[in-house]
Protein backbone atom coordinates (compact mmCIF):
# COMPACT_ATOMS: atom_id res chain seq x y z
CA UNK A 1 0.00 0.00 0.00
CA UNK A 2 2.75 2.42 1.00
CA UNK A 3 4.78 1.79 -2.17
CA UNK A 4 1.88 2.54 -4.53
CA UNK A 5 -0.05 5.05 -2.43
CA UNK A 6 -3.32 3.09 -2.37
CA UNK A 7 -5.39 1.98 0.58
CA UNK A 8 -5.88 -1.78 1.04
CA UNK A 9 -9.45 -1.50 -0.24
CA UNK A 10 -8.31 0.38 -3.36
CA UNK A 11 -5.64 -2.22 -4.11
CA UNK A 12 -8.10 -5.11 -3.76
CA UNK A 13 -10.33 -3.42 -6.33
CA UNK A 14 -7.56 -3.37 -8.94
CA UNK A 15 -6.04 -6.04 -11.16
CA UNK A 16 -2.44 -6.96 -11.80
CA UNK A 17 -2.72 -5.23 -15.19
CA UNK A 18 -4.10 -2.04 -13.63
CA UNK A 19 -1.02 -1.63 -11.45
CA UNK A 20 1.78 -2.78 -13.75
CA UNK A 21 3.53 -0.37 -16.10
CA UNK A 22 2.34 -1.52 -19.57
CA UNK A 23 5.82 -2.09 -21.04
CA UNK A 24 6.61 -4.58 -18.26
CA UNK A 25 3.53 -6.81 -18.68
CA UNK A 26 4.94 -8.98 -21.46
CA UNK A 27 7.90 -10.23 -19.47
CA UNK A 28 5.64 -10.95 -16.50
CA UNK A 29 3.29 -13.10 -18.60
CA UNK A 30 6.13 -15.18 -20.03
CA UNK A 31 7.47 -16.00 -16.57
CA UNK A 32 4.01 -16.77 -15.19
CA UNK A 33 3.46 -19.28 -18.02
CA UNK A 34 6.77 -20.93 -17.09
CA UNK A 35 5.60 -21.21 -13.48
CA UNK A 36 2.35 -22.90 -14.52
CA UNK A 37 4.28 -25.35 -16.75
CA UNK A 38 6.67 -26.12 -13.86
CA UNK A 39 9.59 -24.95 -15.99
CA UNK A 40 10.71 -22.73 -13.09
CA UNK A 41 9.92 -22.76 -9.36
CA UNK A 42 10.09 -19.00 -8.88
CA UNK A 43 11.50 -15.87 -10.45
CA UNK A 44 12.84 -12.45 -9.49
CA UNK A 45 12.84 -9.47 -11.87
CA UNK A 46 12.95 -5.69 -11.93
CA UNK A 47 9.46 -4.32 -12.46
CA UNK A 48 7.74 -0.96 -12.62
CA UNK A 49 4.36 -0.23 -11.06
CA UNK A 50 2.17 2.84 -11.56
CA UNK A 51 1.46 4.67 -8.32
CA UNK A 52 -1.86 6.27 -7.49
CA UNK A 53 -0.43 9.71 -8.34
CA UNK A 54 0.74 8.46 -11.76
CA UNK A 55 4.45 8.30 -10.95
CA UNK A 56 6.46 5.12 -11.41
CA UNK A 57 7.60 2.90 -8.57
CA UNK A 58 10.69 0.93 -9.53
CA UNK A 59 10.71 -2.39 -7.71
CA UNK A 60 12.27 -5.81 -7.57
CA UNK A 61 9.72 -8.61 -7.22
CA UNK A 62 10.13 -12.22 -6.11
CA UNK A 63 7.30 -14.47 -7.33
CA UNK A 64 6.44 -18.10 -6.53
CA UNK A 65 3.34 -20.23 -7.20
CA UNK A 66 1.62 -22.13 -4.40
CA UNK A 67 -0.06 -25.44 -5.37
CA UNK A 68 -2.43 -27.72 -3.49
CA UNK A 69 -1.78 -31.38 -2.62
CA UNK A 70 -2.88 -32.42 -6.09
CA UNK A 71 -0.45 -29.98 -7.69
CA UNK A 72 -3.08 -27.58 -8.92
CA UNK A 73 -2.17 -23.85 -8.75
CA UNK A 74 -3.79 -22.07 -5.81
CA UNK A 75 -2.29 -18.57 -5.65
CA UNK A 76 0.88 -16.57 -6.11
CA UNK A 77 3.15 -15.23 -3.42
CA UNK A 78 4.69 -11.95 -4.54
CA UNK A 79 7.26 -10.04 -2.52
CA UNK A 80 7.75 -6.46 -3.70
CA UNK A 81 10.86 -4.44 -2.80
CA UNK A 82 10.82 -0.72 -3.57
CA UNK A 83 14.19 0.13 -5.17
CA UNK A 84 13.19 3.53 -6.60
CA UNK A 85 15.51 5.52 -4.35
CA UNK A 86 18.34 3.01 -4.67
CA UNK A 87 18.19 3.16 -8.46
CA UNK A 88 17.96 6.95 -8.37
CA UNK A 89 21.11 7.13 -6.28
CA UNK A 90 22.87 4.61 -8.53
CA UNK A 91 22.01 6.68 -11.59
CA UNK A 92 23.22 9.83 -9.80
CA UNK A 93 26.49 8.12 -8.92
CA UNK A 94 26.86 6.90 -12.50
CA UNK A 95 26.19 10.38 -13.88
CA UNK A 96 28.70 11.90 -11.45
CA UNK A 97 31.27 9.29 -12.44
CA UNK A 98 30.71 10.05 -16.12
CA UNK A 99 31.18 13.78 -15.52
CA UNK A 100 34.28 13.12 -13.43
CA UNK A 101 35.69 10.82 -16.11
CA UNK A 102 35.01 13.36 -18.87
CA UNK A 103 36.78 16.11 -16.90
CA UNK A 104 39.77 13.93 -16.06
CA UNK A 105 40.13 12.64 -19.62
CA UNK A 106 40.40 16.21 -20.88
CA UNK A 107 42.77 17.57 -18.25
CA UNK A 108 46.04 18.47 -19.98
CA UNK A 109 48.82 16.29 -18.55
CA UNK A 110 46.53 15.17 -15.73
CA UNK A 111 45.40 11.96 -14.06
CA UNK A 112 43.09 11.03 -11.20
CA UNK A 113 43.21 8.03 -8.90
CA UNK A 114 40.70 6.77 -6.36
CA UNK A 115 41.84 4.32 -3.70
CA UNK A 116 39.97 2.61 -0.89
CA UNK A 117 41.02 2.15 2.72
CA UNK A 118 42.89 -1.03 1.78
CA UNK A 119 45.04 0.99 -0.65
CA UNK A 120 43.40 -0.67 -3.64
CA UNK A 121 42.84 1.29 -6.84
CA UNK A 122 39.13 1.91 -7.52
CA UNK A 123 39.79 4.04 -10.60
CA UNK A 124 42.74 5.39 -12.54
CA UNK A 125 42.41 7.53 -15.65
CA UNK A 126 43.66 10.63 -17.41
CA UNK A 127 45.95 11.87 -20.16
CA UNK A 128 49.05 11.57 -17.95
CA UNK A 129 48.50 7.84 -17.37
CA UNK A 130 50.98 6.60 -20.03
CA UNK A 131 53.88 8.39 -18.31
CA UNK A 132 52.82 7.18 -14.87
CA UNK A 133 52.44 3.57 -16.03
CA UNK A 134 55.83 3.75 -17.71
CA UNK A 135 57.40 4.93 -14.44
CA UNK A 136 55.74 1.96 -12.71
CA UNK A 137 57.04 -0.41 -15.37
CA UNK A 138 53.51 -1.60 -16.21
CA UNK A 139 52.76 0.22 -19.47
CA UNK A 140 49.73 -1.87 -20.43
CA UNK A 141 48.20 -2.62 -17.01
CA UNK A 142 44.77 -1.55 -15.78
CA UNK A 143 45.46 -0.39 -12.23
CA UNK A 144 41.90 -0.93 -10.99
CA UNK A 145 41.79 -3.70 -8.41
CA UNK A 146 45.54 -3.70 -7.78
CA UNK A 147 47.15 -2.91 -4.45
CA UNK A 148 49.16 0.34 -4.29
CA UNK A 149 52.06 -1.06 -2.18
CA UNK A 150 52.38 -4.04 -4.52
CA UNK A 151 52.79 -1.84 -7.59
CA UNK A 152 55.22 0.50 -5.81
CA UNK A 153 57.33 -2.23 -4.20
CA UNK A 154 61.00 -1.37 -4.69
CA UNK A 155 60.22 1.92 -6.43
CA UNK A 156 62.46 4.85 -5.32
CA UNK A 157 59.40 6.93 -4.42
CA UNK A 158 57.52 4.09 -2.68
CA UNK A 159 57.69 5.50 0.86
CA UNK A 160 56.64 9.04 -0.13
CA UNK A 161 53.66 7.90 -2.20
CA UNK A 162 52.33 5.38 0.30
CA UNK A 163 52.67 7.97 3.07
CA UNK A 164 50.64 10.41 0.95
CA UNK A 165 47.87 7.81 0.48
CA UNK A 166 47.74 6.84 4.15
CA UNK A 167 47.73 10.45 5.38
CA UNK A 168 44.84 11.25 3.04
CA UNK A 169 42.87 8.21 4.22
CA UNK A 170 43.48 9.46 7.76
CA UNK A 171 41.42 12.52 6.77
CA UNK A 172 44.11 15.03 5.80
CA UNK A 173 43.69 17.01 2.58
CA UNK A 174 47.10 17.60 1.04
CA UNK A 175 49.02 19.28 -1.74
CA UNK A 176 52.49 18.08 -2.65
CA UNK A 177 54.95 18.24 -5.52
CA UNK A 178 56.33 14.76 -5.98
CA UNK A 179 59.09 13.44 -8.26
CA UNK A 180 58.09 10.17 -9.89
CA UNK A 181 60.44 8.51 -12.30
CA UNK A 182 61.87 11.22 -14.53
CA UNK A 183 58.74 13.38 -14.15
CA UNK A 184 57.40 15.74 -11.47
CA UNK A 185 53.75 15.95 -10.45
CA UNK A 186 51.62 18.40 -8.51
CA UNK A 187 49.35 16.19 -6.39
CA UNK A 188 46.15 17.27 -4.67
CA UNK A 189 44.87 14.51 -2.38
CA UNK A 190 41.35 14.70 -0.94
CA UNK A 191 39.67 12.30 1.55
CA UNK A 192 36.17 11.19 0.50
CA UNK A 193 33.61 10.72 3.29
CA UNK A 194 30.30 8.89 3.60
CA UNK A 195 27.09 10.14 5.19
CA UNK A 196 28.53 9.42 8.64
CA UNK A 197 31.57 11.61 7.88
CA UNK A 198 33.81 8.54 7.85
CA UNK A 199 36.62 8.49 5.29
CA UNK A 200 35.90 5.70 2.83
CA UNK A 201 38.40 6.45 0.08
CA UNK A 202 40.85 9.02 -1.24
CA UNK A 203 40.91 10.93 -4.52
CA UNK A 204 44.30 11.99 -5.91
CA UNK A 205 44.56 14.51 -8.75
CA UNK A 206 47.98 14.53 -10.41
CA UNK A 207 49.24 17.14 -12.86
CA UNK A 208 52.49 16.65 -14.74
CA UNK A 209 54.54 19.81 -14.13
CA UNK A 210 57.87 18.49 -15.44
CA UNK A 211 58.13 21.09 -18.20
CA UNK A 212 56.96 23.90 -15.94
CA UNK A 213 59.47 22.83 -13.30
CA UNK A 214 62.26 22.73 -15.91
CA UNK A 215 61.30 26.19 -17.18
CA UNK A 216 61.28 27.58 -13.63
CA UNK A 217 64.69 26.02 -12.96
CA UNK A 218 66.05 27.52 -16.19
CA UNK A 219 64.66 30.93 -15.23
CA UNK A 220 66.34 30.68 -11.81
CA UNK A 221 69.64 29.80 -13.46
CA UNK A 222 69.29 32.75 -15.85
CA UNK A 223 68.54 35.12 -12.96
CA UNK A 224 71.48 33.79 -10.97
CA UNK A 225 73.75 34.19 -13.98
CA UNK A 226 72.51 37.76 -14.55
CA UNK A 227 73.03 38.63 -10.89
CA UNK A 228 76.57 37.22 -11.04
CA UNK A 229 77.37 39.15 -14.20
CA UNK A 230 75.97 42.34 -12.68
CA UNK A 231 78.02 41.83 -9.54
CA UNK A 232 81.22 41.30 -11.58
CA UNK A 233 80.46 44.32 -13.73
CA UNK A 234 79.75 46.64 -10.80
CA UNK A 235 82.79 45.38 -8.87
CA UNK A 236 85.01 45.96 -11.90
CA UNK A 237 83.55 49.40 -12.52
CA UNK A 238 84.00 50.43 -8.90
CA UNK A 239 87.68 49.52 -8.96
CA UNK A 240 88.61 51.26 -12.22
CA UNK A 241 90.72 54.34 -11.48
CA UNK A 242 89.51 56.21 -14.55
CA UNK A 243 86.16 57.91 -14.63
CA UNK A 244 83.47 55.97 -16.53
CA UNK A 245 80.14 57.40 -17.66
CA UNK A 246 77.54 55.30 -19.53
CA UNK A 247 74.92 57.11 -21.64
CA UNK A 248 71.81 55.77 -23.39
CA UNK A 249 71.03 56.64 -27.07
CA UNK A 250 69.34 59.88 -25.90
CA UNK A 251 72.44 60.94 -23.93
CA UNK A 252 70.86 60.28 -20.54
CA UNK A 253 73.11 58.95 -17.81
CA UNK A 254 72.71 55.24 -17.19
CA UNK A 255 75.68 54.79 -14.86
CA UNK A 256 78.59 56.77 -13.48
CA UNK A 257 81.33 55.10 -11.45
CA UNK A 258 82.73 56.54 -8.25
CA UNK A 259 85.93 57.73 -9.94
CA UNK A 260 83.87 59.84 -12.37
CA UNK A 261 81.75 61.22 -9.54
CA UNK A 262 84.84 62.19 -7.56
CA UNK A 263 86.24 64.06 -10.55
CA UNK A 264 83.16 66.36 -10.59
CA UNK A 265 82.22 66.25 -6.92
CA UNK A 266 78.82 64.65 -7.50
CA UNK A 267 76.87 61.72 -6.09
CA UNK A 268 76.77 58.95 -8.78
CA UNK A 269 73.25 57.92 -7.74
CA UNK A 270 71.91 61.45 -8.33
CA UNK A 271 73.01 61.73 -11.95
CA UNK A 272 71.23 58.64 -13.25
CA UNK A 273 68.55 59.67 -15.74
CA UNK A 274 69.94 63.19 -16.23
CA UNK A 275 71.04 64.37 -19.64
CA UNK A 276 74.75 64.81 -20.22
CA UNK A 277 74.27 68.56 -20.43
CA UNK A 278 72.41 68.68 -17.15
CA UNK A 279 75.44 68.58 -14.85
Amino acid sequence: CKILGYSAEELLARTHEDLTYPADLGNDYDLIRQLFKREIQSYAIAKRYVRKDGSLAETRIHVSLVRDEAGAPVHFIVQVEDVTETLRLEREVQRTQQIHSAIVQHLPNGAAFMIDRNLTYLSAEGTAMPGILQALGVESMDLVGHHVPFLLAGHPDEEVLISLCRDTLDGHQQHREIPFGDRRYDVDAVPLRDGSNEVTSALLFCHDVTERYAEAAELRRARDALAQERYLFETTLANIQDGVLLLDPESRVVLANQAYADMFGIDPAHVRGLSRAGF
